[in-house]
This record gives structure tokens, C-alpha cells and sequence, in this order.
């Protein structure tokens, strides 16, 4: 029997599932419906179809959807889910209907993906395949970094090995102030304001003056990254003289006006501009500007 898709009947069950049966719940977007027997399952599939459009066409300008609705949405044709590691199938009398979870395999790892391993969300900042012998076949080396802790992970995958590939949304949003343990952003044009973990944003925050505008990338409505530009310019306060056992090396000791320290070439002084790399916090370059005044 075909119950009424009402929206408090869609809330209620999906206030049930999330609560009760689905832990972890997996994306739904960019999901393919396909019927192993179309002759078959060909009216039930299109009804399935049917109410998943529906719930796609009522979700966000962004084209994203609660997972929750899409489950629910099945449960309406009077399905019963089953959530796998690599995607949601439903089941009726037998028959079966998928619906698929993207996936990517380790060795398509690249690095500013977002995936989801045993229910921890990471971003990926290095990915590097080995190739294998023989006897040992190849392996995936990657640094992803949990999005939520900030903890960096250095597993290593079988190049077959496949895991969630999360679909994430970009908004560009303006850095206010930090405070405690965290960052407050906002967006410029709803001007909603957000709190990001300081452990997310890292060293980055020296180098973040009140106004500057970011990506901030979004998972189900969660900020799980801040896309910061690879080389930053920052002016140096003071430098210190090469200590006596460095007096053979070309590097000495610098503050830059943030306070930050690092180390920079003989030749920089204090008030000139210098490129720094936000990856690593090293000395990249000086560049051509005009050196600061002195009072």
C-alpha cells in the first residue's frame, strides 16, 4: 500500500532512521538507480525514481539533499533498507533495486579530495602510488588529515581498495576575528557567521588579517576544510645575526610582524616582504615590493 508522501511523515521517518537504525549515514548525491532485472522491477523502479526526483528537485540550490529523505522517500513505495560499506540497497519480496555511493579507488587518490574511511571524514594533502614486485603487489602512501581533529593519519592503501569520494560544496567566506579555539567566518552575502576549530586551521591563522575572504568547503552543511593559497607574503619584523656556529651558513634567524619565526637568507632585513610556504612554513622568496619605512 502506497502511503501519502506527506512532509511530516518523510520528517518522522527520517528522525527514526537517523536515531535508531542509520549510524552512518552515506552520501546519496549523484546517485545512478539502476534495476538488475528492468523487465521485471521496471513499475517499482519507477516509482522509486520517481519519489527520489522529487526529493532532489526540493533540495538546495546547490542540488544537495538530506540523506535522511532519500532513505524515507524508498520507504514510501514499502521498501526495507540496507546499508552496505559500498552503497544502499533496498530489498522487496526479493527483489532488488541499488542505489549507488560514489566511490573512488586509492590509487585515483589525489591530493584536496574528501573521503570517508570507517566513518571518519579526511582531507587528503598527499597521495603517492608505489608500484609492487612480483610478490608484493603495489601500494597507495597518502597523508589525509581528519577534518574534524585535525589528527594526521599516514595509511597505506592497496591500489584497488575503494573507499567514499565525498561530494563537497565551496562558499567563499570572510575571516572575522579568532578567539578560544576557534575562527569565526562569514558569509558575505547571507552574513551567517561560522565557527571553524583552530586545529583546522592550523598555521594559517598567523598569516589571516581581519577582511580576508576564503573557500571554506562544506560537507552536509559542516565546514570540514579552509582552502588557504600555497605561498603567503608576510613583512619581516627583525632579524637576528647568524649565532657563532652558523657563521658559515647563508640563513639566519627572522621574526615576521605576526610572529612568526624562520628562517630567511643573509640578505633579507627587517621591513622587506617575503613569500612564505603555508605547506611547510619555510622561506620561498623576497619580493620586488618597496621596503617599509623607518620611523
Amino acid at each position: 500500500m502506497l502511503l501519502p508522501r506527506t512532509p511530516e511523515r518523510i520528517q518522522a521517518r527520517a528522525t527514526y532512521l537517523t536515531k535508531y537504525k542509520v549510524k552512518k549515514l552515506l552520501s546519496l548525491q549523484n546517485f545512478t538507480l539502476a534495476s538488475p532485472h528492468a523487465r521485471r522491477h521496471q513499475s517499482t523502479a519507477k516509482r522509486a525514481r520517481k519519489i527520489l526526483s522529487s526529493c532532489f528537485a526540493s533540495g538546495t540550490s546547490s542540488g544537495s539533499v538530506s540523506p535522511t529523505r532519500c532513505i524515507s522517500a524508498l520507504l514510501l513505495v514499502g521498501t526495507r533498507i540496507s546499508l552496505r560499506i559500498f552503497g544502499v540497497t533496498r530489498r522487496r519480496c526479493g527483489k532488488r533495486v541499488g542505489l549507488e555511493v560514489p566511490m573512488v579507488i586509492a590509487s585515483e587518490l589525489k591530493a584536496g579530495m574528501a573521503i570517508r574511511v570507517e566513518g571518519e571524514i579526511y582531507e587528503v594533502l598527499e597521495a603517492e602510488s608505489k608500484a609492487g614486485t612480483a610478490k608484493l603487489g603495489g601500494v597507495v602512501k597518502t597523508k589525509p588529515r581528519n577534518v574534524h581533529s585535525g589528527r594526521m593519519w599516514k595509511p597505506h592503501f592497496r591500489p584497488q581498495e575503494r573507499m567514499e569520494d565525498l561530494e563537497v560544496e565551496q562558499r567563499l567566506m570572510e575571516f572575522l576575528f579568532s578567539g578560544g579555539d576557534s575562527c569565526t567566518f562569514m558569509d558575505p552575502r547571507s552574513f551567517e557567521q561560522i565557527e571553524i576549530p583552530r586545529a583546522m586551521v592550523g598555521r594559517a591563522e598567523k598569516f589571516l588579517p581581519a577582511g580576508m575572504q576564503l573557500l571554506v568547503e562544506f560537507f552536509e552543511g559542516q565546514a570540514i576544510n579552509v582552502v588557504f593559497p600555497d605561498i603567503v607574503e608576510a613583512r619581516v619584523a627583525h632579524t637576528a645575526p647568524p649565532a657563532h656556529s652558523q657563521q658559515d651558513s647563508t640563513w639566519k634567524e627572522a621574526t615576521l610582524d605576526n610572529g612568526l619565526e624562520i628562517r630567511v637568507p643573509l640578505f633579507i632585513g627587517p621591513g622587506e616582504v617575503v613569500r612564505v610556504d603555508l605547506r611547510t612554513g619555510r622561506y620561498v622568496e623576497r619580493t620586488r615590493g618597496e621596503r617599509r619605512r623607518s620611523a
